[in-house]
């Protein structure tokens, strides 16, 4: 991804999702050697939970655009 999207390697999943387009779908849950579940979310849950999608300033934001429109989904 950090080829098609012009960016430096990403070093982990966690350092991709700082560069998602939209900041409420970088979102991660994974099962740890405990056979527990830790979770991430770099940009936090408040907005996601109040129904925001926000523009990540990383990317285009004619991308973003284009993909919140495509879901029929409202900009801010």
């Amino acid at each position: 991804m950090h080829l098609r999207n012009g960016d430096q390697i990403y070093h982990s999943a966690v350092h991709a999702m700082n560069y998602w387009t939209e900041k409420e779908t970088a979102l991660g849950v994974r099962l740890n050697a405990e056979s527990t579940t830790e979770k991430t979310a770099p940009f936090g849950i408040e907005t996601l939970f109040s129904g925001q999608i926000t523009y990540n300033p990383k990317r285009r934001k004619s991308a973003f655009v284009e993909r919140v429109c495509s879901k029929g989904l409202p900009t801010q």
